[in-house]
């Protein structure tokens, strides 16, 4: 919250929370939540989540929209560290695309008219996400509703932030999934 705080004096517009772990928001774990607290100033802010359960990500959504005043929900779908990766989540689903599918559905129907944007890599060990980024793109909820984003960390997971970034993943990956109205807005 501090460092957000000094974003927004150094002009940023928009900020998100820290990873939140689903189970533990579930929970009621008050050290999970406060990973969530915004601040007045954060005019645009974004409450980020990491889950391998797409029930979890459906309930977890549906409870920021209704009770949680966020602008955004941001599911990682790329982090690398081990403590997700033995959970499944993170970047453990760009080996599980049916799996990242769900979750991703099931934020979406949790989430309805709340945007729903998601973090990924290139893939597991090699880049792979080509193969199946359209397909995430075109997921849409219960609703209708859609992914507002999706950003690509240019590394596999493997890669973690040793390895060099690929800049012009995203080049050629754009063709392929197109740029939709909500993610030009965001």
């Amino acid at each position: 919250l501090p460092f957000r705080r000094g974003c927004v004096d150094f002009g940023a517009d928009i900020t998100c929370s820290e990873m939140a772990i689903t189970t533990n928001l579930l929970k009621g774990q008050v050290s999970e939540w406060a990973l969530l607290r915004r601040h007045p100033c954060e005019r645009v802010f974004g409450v980020q989540i990491a889950t391998g359960r797409a029930e979890e990500a459906r309930k977890v959504a549906e409870l920021l929209r209704r009770e949680f005043r966020c602008d955004f929900l941001d599911l990682n779908c790329g982090c690398p560290i081990d403590v997700l990766d033995r959970m499944g989540a993170g970047a453990a689903l760009l080996a599980h695309p049916s799996k990242l599918r769900k979750i991703l559905a099931g934020a979406l129907d949790g989430a309805v008219s709340l945007p729903v944007v998601c973090k990924l890599r290139t893939g597991d060990r090699e880049p792979s996400l080509e193969r199946f980024v359209g397909s995430l793109a075109a997921l849409r909820g219960r609703s209708g509703n859609r992914l507002a984003a999706l950003t690509i960390h240019g590394r596999t997971k493997v890669g973690r932030y040793t390895k060099l970034a690929d800049w012009e993943w995203g080049r050629a990956a754009e063709s392929t999934v197109g740029t939709s109205s909500a993610a030009r807005r965001w």
